[in-house]
């Protein structure tokens, strides 16, 4: 005994183009297949967040609800420091205490993948410091 277990009952699957798979696709295609169920996605609420069912408030519903209240919404509507203003200080800290172009360029290279992921006024931010670091550390810039 080799291990392999065989089927006893023949199965044949038709050839790609043939009739049986056109069939099959138009059939799909229609929607007269028994593999899908007879459920109706209209039979259901498209919002079953917080707020399904809440109107919003205008002129001739003022009363209606408004949602969410801010702190509720997550990062981005409150006053708390984005989530990459960590990464970015510490950056800044390193290119600050580069004692030499090396150090410096170390410091550039650890952060290059951090970069790509952040806001344009950051991008900004560190650029003006690094540039500030390599004029101070290199002699032929008057630094």
């Amino acid at each position: 005994m080799t291990g392999v277990q065989t089927c006893a009952l023949p199965i044949s699957f038709p050839k790609p183009g043939t009739a049986d798979v056109t069939e099959d696709l138009k059939k799909l295609a229609k929607g007269k297949t028994k593999a899908q169920p007879d459920d109706k996605a209209d039979d259901q609420p498209a919002d079953r967040g917080v707020d399904a069912g809440v109107d919003t408030a205008t002129p001739d519903n003022p009363t209606a609800q408004e949602g969410r209240s801010d702190e509720d919404m997550g990062e981005g509507f409150n006053d708390d420091a984005p989530a990459w203003r960590a990464a970015v200080d510490q950056h800044l800290e390193a290119v600050s205490a580069a004692g030499t172009v090396i150090d410096l360029k170390g410091a550039i290279n650890r952060f290059e993948q951090t970069r790509r992921a952040l806001p344009d006024e950051a991008i900004a931010e560190v650029d003006a410091a690094e540039k500030d670091a390599a004029d101070r550390l290199n002699p032929l810039r008057g630094g």
